[in-house]
């Protein structure tokens, strides 16, 4: 990376923070740290970037994820160790989460009644579709942190850890009804547009992730099944019945292996 603005016009800038995206995901899903070159590619980008943009922030986070997971992976880290290095860093994605920027706020609208389309009769509604990924692909890093902590913890403690990853679960899956067309508990047009249908698509990686390691005792796991099945159907996307398939199978299949069908845009816009 030559570190020049000449170089880092928007075209080779935006490039560059993709191919560094993707880099860290495939780190992510192999369980492995982040090699020095792509550490060095980070640090060359950041000067051309806006070090508080909130993705921008969060990929740090993920670098972090990345690096605890190899360290795990590789044995260099054990029991209470790994409980501890774990909830600094979900603390600090709960912090990020806290200290979001004001444009990045979503509200909260509550229903008087049922609808099919929306979990506990209230969803979410973000300013636009990046900044709803935004948020997803923070929680869905939180899900697996509080995998692991869920993992490595006492029996006795871990139904905390299980609260927890429902309650992300639910955040999740509030931020469907906006792209659904259930946003006023009524479904929309089937008339939708390209755009409209991509949106909807990145949606489908965090619902997956969500059903994956929500528990077994709520209905979000049915919930999103039928939401993917609504996607797919009346929407038209068909991985989304894809997605709800691998769910209904119950084989637990790595959210990484359902990244590899979706791929990158489900992740990551």
């Amino acid at each position: 990376m030559r570190n020049n603005k000449g170089f880092l016009k928007y075209p080779g800038l935006r490039l560059s923070v993709r191919l560094s995206t993707n880099l860290l995901i495939s780190c992510v899903a192999a369980n492995t740290p982040v090699p020095p070159a792509l550490t060095k590619l980070r640090n060359d980008l950041e000067p051309f970037l806006n070090k508080d943009d909130p993705k921008w922030k969060l990929s740090g986070l993920v670098v972090k994820y990345a690096n605890l997971q190899g360290q795990i992976q590789d044995g260099c880290l054990f029991g209470s160790d790994i409980i501890t290095r774990t909830l600094e860093l979900d603390r600090e994605y709960i912090s990020l989460a806290e200290n979001m920027p004001s444009a990045w706020l979503y509200i909260t609208t509550y229903l008087g009644e049922d609808s099919e389309g929306v979990l506990d009769r209230h969803f979410d509604t973000y300013a636009d579709h990046h900044i709803t990924q935004t948020w997803n692909v923070l929680r869905t890093m939180r899900i697996l942190l509080n995998d692991i902590i869920r993992t490595y913890c006492s029996s006795r403690n871990s139904g905390i850890t299980t609260d927890t990853i429902d309650f992300i679960a639910k955040e999740i899956c509030a931020t469907a009804p906006q792209y659904t067309g259930y946003e006023d508990a009524t479904p929309k047009s089937k008339n939708r547009s390209e755009i409209q249908r991509l949106r909807c698509y990145t949606l489908l990686s965090p619902l997956y992730i969500a059903g994956l390691f929500a528990s077994s005792t709520t209905r979000i796991k049915p919930w999103i099944v039928k939401q993917l099945r609504f996607m797919a159907n009346e929407i038209g996307i068909r991985n989304a019945n894809i997605v709800a398939e691998i769910l209904e199978r119950g084989d637990r299949t790595s959210p990484w292996d359902v990244y590899a069908i979706l791929g990158s845009y489900a992740f990551a816009a």
